[in-house]
């Protein structure tokens, strides 16, 4: 039980990390950031989701009650990224200033939950 807490502690601590670094990038892009400074908040940023990736593919339920709160977490999660970018893909629509990245990055969402359902059958 010790390690199941303290693997949960660890992603908990990563995880905000992450969103620290999320949220230093989008306040200090207003104050114009100097280079060195985005290259370091960047490279940061793809070493902790790195991590935080690893620890999301390892993780293992130990019974069919741990099994039932993954499947839900990651459902939630799903929709939650996936409504994210349709809300922001309709917002920069109605302002005319639509970013690939959105559309995509939704697509990619999308095409990869069917071939994750599709390999799984």
């Amino acid at each position: 039980m010790n390690k199941v807490k303290s693997v949960v502690g660890r992603e908990i601590v990563l995880s905000l990390v992450m969103v620290a670094m999320l949220a230093a990038t989008l306040l200090l892009q207003i104050d114009d950031m100097a280079d060195m400074s985005t290259k370091i908040l960047a490279a940061a940023l793809l070493v902790a989701f790195t991590v935080f990736a690893i620890f999301v593919w390892r993780e293992r339920p130990r019974d069919e009650r741990e099994e039932l709160l993954l499947l839900q977490s990651s459902k939630v999660s799903y929709l939650v990224g996936a409504g994210t970018l349709v809300l922001g893909t309709a917002y920069q629509v109605v302002n005319h200033s639509l970013s690939a990245w959105l559309p995509v990055s939704l697509v990619l969402m999308v095409l990869s939950k069917a071939i994750g359902l599709r390999i799984r059958k």
